[in-house]
């Protein structure tokens, strides 16, 4: 059973591609109840009586399964055995999952499904992050006028704009929006600077939003925002690139926000995610590729990978790639973490063999030499790299070392700055 019409298709869709006889039990659909399997929606199960009894129940999005509704129908049927299914198993609420399931079995992780092609790489930029510390927090996330308020300045909607124009130009964006009014407003902005956004909420009549749902699928626009509507039972692979202008401190809402855009879509050709995240949640919540531990009492944390305590994950700080812990070398733009101390094994010259990778080209098309040189001196100070740092990235991206004066050097980056 699940709660939403595009669950119950998907499900239905992949029972028949595997040739499996079933009945869907949902408005408008006719009751096939000699059929082995049935796909029921919530909404209709619970006041649909005459329903034999199931001996196994598979329940879709688990961490509904203490609500209500859902609580009325499994107490309907004490034999069954009930499976959830989830990725998040945790609720914004806080409340545990004890009172429906005795156990959570930890199945696969991001890494296992990267490696066996189920999900693409991630990019991650955080191009400014919003001080959210006067904000209050209501039902355990951030109350959402205040949010949204906090969002609409802008600064940030010209960065937000400005951002996707130097990184995800061509690329099939879903942007999280705090509120209806914030979502209106991006998708002006994006279309005064010749950009086609459009938005789809809870109100949206459900063939529109099939109809734009479709739209960014086949790359009619260029930008889906939406609020609410786009995260569990969101099937729509062909985005490689999620915006998040939604603030928020529910590890849920955050992994199902990013994990729209990890799907493959070969046809496509996708190669990865990028995430722009305005929000500034993985600054507060991590990544999806860290490893977290769920348990049935509500509490998700995030835990860190080995003995040393190292984070799980770290992000390239040349191209933005998600890799794991302790890697050395970039393994897409080559980029080589220094410990302190020591001496990389490679000289710097030879790390300008990855320069002929997609982000490297993509990076020359879109930067003047002196801008892009500029931005990693501001990003190494940032970090606190050394000083040889941006040098280094120049070198990386265009094939040569920096040689610019210091008076342009000096001039460009108080125009950065400003």
């Amino acid at each position: 059973m699940a709660h939403r019409t595009e669950l119950i298709e998907q499900c239905s869709k992949k029972l028949g591609e595997m040739g499996i006889y079933h009945g869907i039990i949902k408005r408008g659909y006719p009751l096939q109840l000699s059929a082995p399997v049935q796909v029921a929606s919530v909404q209709t199960l619970v006041r649909r009586q005459g329903v034999p009894e199931p001996g196994l129940i598979f329940v879709d999005e688990a961490h509904h399964a203490v609500a209500n509704t859902y609580k009325t129908i499994l107490d309907r049927f004490p034999n069954a055995i009930i499976i959830g299914l989830t990725a998040t198993p945790a609720r914004p609420d806080g409340k545990g999952l004890g009172g429906v399931f005795q156990k959570i079995i930890h199945t696969i992780d991001y890494w296992d499904l990267l490696e066996q092609g189920f999900l693409v790489p991630m990019r991650l930029l955080e191009p400014s992050i919003p001080d959210m510390s006067k904000v209050k927090t209501t039902a355990g996330d951030f109350n959402k006028g205040q949010k949204a308020e906090r969002m609409r300045s802008a600064r940030i909607y010209g960065d937000i704009v400005r951002t996707w124009q130097e990184h995800a130009v061509g690329k099939p964006t879903l942007m999280f929006a705090a509120s209806v009014a914030h979502s209106l407003e991006l998708c002006a902005m994006f279309r005064q600077n010749g950009i086609i956004a459009k938005h789809v909420d809870g109100t949206t009549d459900p063939d529109v939003r099939k109809k734009l749902f479709a739209e960014i699928q086949d790359g009619s626009i260029d930008i889906l925002s939406n609020v609410g509507i786009a995260t569990e039972g969101t099937d729509l692979p062909a985005v490689s690139c999620v915006l998040l202008a939604n603030p928020t401190k529910s590890i849920v809402l955050f992994h199902q926000m990013v994990g729209r855009g990890l799907r493959p879509h070969p046809e496509s050709g996708k190669e990865c995610l990028l995430i722009l995240d305005h929000a500034g949640n993985h600054s507060r919540l991590g990544t999806i590729a860290d490893d977290i531990e769920w348990t049935l009492d509500g509490r998700a944390e995030r835990r860190r990978g080995g003995e040393d305590n190292t984070p799980g994950v770290r992000m390239c700080p040349a191209c933005y790639l998600a890799v794991k812990s302790g890697t050395m070398e970039c393994p897409s733009c080559g980029h080589v973490w220094v410990i302190e101390g020591r001496k990389p094994e490679q000289e710097e010259a030879e790390m300008v063999d990855a320069t002929e990778n997609s982000f490297g080209k993509i990076y020359r098309s879109r930067y003047d030499p002196l801008t892009f040189y500029c931005k990693k001196i501001i990003q190494g100070k940032e970090n606190k790299y050394s000083w040889k740092w941006a040098s280094v990235q120049f070198k990386i991206v265009f094939q040569e070392w920096p040689r610019f004066h210091k008076s342009e050097v000096n001039q460009k980056l108080k125009e950065l700055a400003a």
